[in-house]
């Protein structure tokens, strides 16, 4: 474990630099070695993006255990856990490998969409909970892409993809119908892949990232003395 713990200490003191931001930091610890601007950027840009987004599920989760008296990494651990679903967080990850697989077999948009709808399936990074209009985070992303095409170009092929899908669902009655328009999960992916990340750590970022709002608040719960949550049941 000592030894262990001499490999950490020397591997942080090879890549973290007192002089770079926290993300560069972060991205070099991750990669073993200094990252672009333009990486940093777009981490920077996600993890600010998804650091809040009101009483969800996970939130409410964490919310509920604070108000048991639990200390904050066990309301985080089971924010973690809410989170970690394919409803919840576990969705961005899901999109991320839909388009991996697009890509790497070379699939036909429209036809994949079509079988979808005609096997009644959910299209992931389409639709939400809350908004039956365009989600603001994921237009504010789709933006990003449109008017910094140059910073992407590495990855051009995933965002062709994935801007292919939402022209593509744009054109179709049968989603706007039923409200679903593309959601931050369609996109989320992009901002990654261009920070070096490949889609299996997805859903590990957007923790990352929602800590912070599950820790305002869990200090907010404790702080204003709000009893132990015990919701009603009303049988029927």
């Amino acid at each position: 474990m000592f030894k262990n713990m001499l490999h950490q200490n020397l591997y942080l003191k090879l890549f973290f630099d007192t002089k770079r931001s926290f993300f560069a930091n972060f991205l070099a610890t991750c990669f073993g070695q200094p990252c672009d601007d333009v990486a940093e950027e777009m981490l920077n840009k996600f993890l600010i993006l998804h650091a809040e987004h009101g009483l969800n599920c996970s939130t409410a989760t964490v919310r509920a255990v604070a108000s048991s008296g639990a200390d904050p990494f066990n309301a985080v651990a089971a924010g973690i856990c809410a989170f970690s679903g394919p409803l919840h967080g576990g969705a961005s990850e899901e999109v991320g490998l839909m388009i991996d697989d697009m890509h790497d077999n070379s699939k036909n948009i429209s036809t994949f969409i079509d079988e979808l709808v005609e096997r009644k399936q959910r299209l992931m990074g389409f639709g939400h909970r809350i908004y039956k209009q365009p989600d603001p985070r994921a237009s504010y992303m789709s933006d990003i892409l449109a008017k910094q095409k140059a910073k992407f170009d590495v990855i051009s092929s995933y965002v062709n993809i994935s801007q292919e899908l939402a022209s593509e669902v744009s054109k179709r009655p049968y989603f706007s119908q039923r409200g679903l328009y593309p959601n931050p999960d369609l996109f989320n992916g992009l901002l990654l892949r261009r920070a070096g990340f490949k889609s299996h750590m997805n859903t590990a970022l957007l923790c990352f990232s929602r800590t912070a709002g599950w820790l305002a608040h869990y200090y907010d719960s404790i702080e204003s003395k709000a009893p132990i949550l015990r919701p009603q049941e009303l049988y029927l």
